[in-house]
């Protein structure tokens, strides 16, 4: 696969909907690993909402790369996995982040209940940043 999308056909495809990726990190060992993710799309980068001691977290500050799927689970299939650099992303508050988050994945009914839910919960919060430096795309709707 190769990067056949131009970069504004990559964002549109991230920004159009609310879709969860997934976010594949590798700890210091060598271990991967990949969890379900909400995302937005902040000029080059995905800035995803976890807690400091998630593995992806311990992953992105041991390891500072990813590779994160974000694909349409309906047909026509089409989708990217984007790949660089990732940072625990301290010039970002995660308040807004959260609520931004569960207003977009979970609507206007529950969203706002959602996100201060996700905002009360007696654990820390970082904002991770994972930077788009290149990306591979498919769209098999160019097949029907």
């Amino acid at each position: 696969m190769t990067m056949a999308w131009s970069r504004a056909e990559l964002d549109a495809f991230l920004t159009e909907t609310p879709r969860v990726a997934r976010l594949g990190t590798v700890s210091a060992a060598g271990e991967p690993h990949v969890a379900p993710v909400w995302f937005r799309l902040d000029g080059g980068r995905l800035l995803v909402h976890t807690n400091p001691a998630s593995r992806k977290a311990r992953n992105v500050a041991a390891m500072g790369r990813h590779s994160t799927v974000v694909d349409k689970d309906t047909h026509p299939y089409k989708g990217a996995i984007v790949h660089g650099r990732a940072e625990i992303a301290e010039d970002v508050p995660w308040e807004p982040l959260i609520r931004e988050l569960a207003m977009a994945y979970v609507g206007p009914e529950g969203g706002a209940a959602y996100g201060q839910a996700l905002v009360d919960l007696p654990v820390e919060h970082v904002v991770v940043g994972l930077h788009i430096e290149r990306w591979e795309d498919w769209d098999y709707g160019a097949w029907t």
